[in-house]
């Protein structure tokens, strides 16, 4: 009950600052930073910002989501549906997990040919450089 009146309180809140400001929330990223869109009196586009979800934080490292910083920098013109981000997403965690897995095969890899390099050191002993005779092919 308490809950529900904090969280209304902050949704009257947040309609405020964006009437005050004349900004309008286009989005959040997963890690719960939102992304403004700032209009002018006459309504026109003006500015985009991020406002970090944990600014005082200093665990927190201030991220912006690729994706968004696009939108951010003006290479995207509308902002993100939700069905687009899932789809990043998802995209992004199967790389994440691919290359995880790459990195478990690439240390299998090294202990196979640790191990093998082992047996190959004793055929590397007898090979001694200093004994070549490069004249003996010009004598030939």
């Amino acid at each position: 009950m308490l809950k529900n009146i904090f969280n209304k309180f902050k949704q009257i809140r947040q309609a405020h600052n964006d009437a005050k400001f004349n900004r309008k929330l286009v989005g959040t990223d997963r890690s719960g930073n939102k992304y403004y869109q700032y209009f002018d009196e006459e309504g026109y586009e003006t500015k985009r910002e991020c406002e970090y979800l944990n600014v005082f934080d200093q665990n927190h490292v201030n991220r912006i989501d690729p994706a968004w910083e696009d939108w951010l920098r003006k290479k995207r013109l509308d902002p993100f549906t939700e069905e687009e981000m899932e789809k990043i997403y998802r995209y992004t965690d199967n790389l994440r997990k691919k290359g995880i897995s790459a990195d478990k095969y690439e240390q299998e890899m090294m202990k196979t040919f640790r191990r093998t390099d082992k047996y190959n050191a004793a055929e590397k002993k007898d090979f001694q450089p200093e004994h070549w005779d490069f004249d003996q092919k010009n004598n030939k």
